[in-house]
């Protein structure tokens, strides 16, 4: 069974890929057109990366 996955969606205009593990209930959003960087983390459903930035776009 394959606990990995991948979405790409958008956030205000920039493309967004939204990384998950299922068996440790965590998910990574990354925004390539903005430097590669890390967007937003949570692990059980609440954030463990703080950005200054409400979305990848802003």
């Amino acid at each position: 069974m394959n606990n990995y996955g991948i979405l790409e969606t958008t956030e205000d205009g920039a493309k967004v890929y939204v990384l998950r593990d299922a068996e440790r209930d965590t998910e990574v959003k990354v925004a390539p057109e903005v430097g590669n960087i890390a967007t937003a983390m949570t692990v059980h459903g609440k954030p463990v990366l703080w950005s200054p930035y409400a979305s990848a776009g802003e």
